[in-house]
């Protein structure tokens, strides 16, 4: 009898902490899932990768084709938030990253390259959920 009101007492500690620890994994997911946005350059994406690279590829293309302004999209980058630009060789790049959860991670790129007049020659995008 002593026993069973252990092992009662012990099954419902267990079940609380599971409870407890559920609920503070539920709601730092949801902390995540509305905390923060992708900036608007990258935001609204379709859900599948396949069609969010095309997407993002063809904003890219609509905003900033070949030959406009690098000034103008290092600028845009600024105002939305996107962070600090690395330059590896030739090709710049800036990255956004936003947590989906504790596990997964939104990260946006744009890789562009300039001419000397300051000039657009080529941009891109990548999108990954990692």
């Amino acid at each position: 009898m002593v026993i069973l009101k252990i092992l009662t007492r012990l099954v419902v500690v267990i079940v609380l902490l599971l409870g407890a620890a559920l609920s503070f994994l539920i709601g730092i997911d949801l902390f995540y899932r509305f905390h923060g946005s992708l900036p608007p350059l990258a935001s609204g994406l379709p859900n599948t990768l396949k069609e969010a690279r095309r997407e993002f590829d063809r904003r890219l293309d609509d905003e900033f084709p070949t030959g406009s302004s690098e000034a103008a999209l290092v600028a845009r980058l600024s105002q939305e938030g996107w962070g600090k630009t690395f330059q590896k060789g030739i090709e710049k790049r800036v990255t956004f990253r936003r947590k989906q959860s504790l596990l997964f991670a939104q990260k946006v790129s744009i890789f562009w390259q300039a001419d000397t007049q300051g000039r657009i020659v080529a941009i891109r995008g990548s999108y990954s959920v990692k």
